[in-house]
């Protein structure tokens, strides 16, 4: 419901599900964490991340903020990154 507070689940087509919050008038959120393979790395390779999925309860289209965790592709200090997204509702 877009004028309370809510929750479900979402899932990927990888097989992640994850639980969705939302506060009253903000978006709707789900939150993965220690994705193994959650950040690219410069030179192609994959580092661990935390993933921060937001998006807008009517239309479904939002970001997913990516934090590196400390070390990722040998830099000490976390990055961040943001994508645009779009979700669709799949039956049950």
């Amino acid at each position: 419901n877009a004028d309370r507070t809510c929750g479900g689940t979402v899932s990927t087509s990888t097989g992640w599900v994850g639980a969705i919050g939302r506060v009253a008038g903000g978006p709707w959120t789900a939150e993965r964490r220690d994705m193994s393979n959650g950040w690219t790395c410069p030179d192609g390779s994959a580092g661990p991340a935390d993933l921060l999925y937001s998006f807008d309860p009517v239309t479904l289209v939002g970001t997913v903020t990516s934090t590196s965790k400390p070390g990722a592709c040998n830099d000490p200090n976390p990055q961040q990154a943001q994508q645009p997204i779009s979700l669709s509702l799949q039956p049950a």
